[in-house]
């Protein structure tokens, strides 16, 4: 048998779990020709599902940050210099709440709302 304490803990971890389930990380550089197609791809996916997106611009010198700006109000954007991806990754995952990750490179796709189906 637990002792109390042990499952007062377990319990406060279970109220305390994140409101989003889902994570998406975009980690980017130098990404324009591909990037607005990945983006809309999770919000399309996404539908009806708790979906965070944080999308790393590691450095970019091309218009990664202008793209990024049109889909302010729907993601979180995080700028760096440019550190590679698994840096860019780990700075995302640093401020992400949801349960379950998703590492997207920025010139890939999710294919509809199957993508979240099954994960719950």
């Amino acid at each position: 048998m637990c002792e109390p304490q042990a499952y007062v803990g377990i319990r406060l971890h279970f109220m305390l779990l994140p409101s989003n389930h889902f994570t998406v990380i975009i980690p980017v550089f130098n990404g324009e020709d591909y990037l607005s197609e990945a983006i809309y791809s999770v919000l399309d996916a996404s539908v009806g599902y708790e979906v965070e997106i944080i999308v790393v611009d590691d450095g970019s010198t091309d218009s990664t940050q202008a793209i990024l700006q049109k889909f302010a109000a729907r993601i979180s954007i995080i700028k760096q210099e440019n550190s590679g991806e698994a840096a860019a990754v780990n700075a995302a995952l640093s401020l992400s709440s949801g349960e379950i990750v998703l590492v997207l490179s920025a010139d890939d796709r999710l294919v509809g709302p199957e993508a979240f189906e099954g994960v719950r």
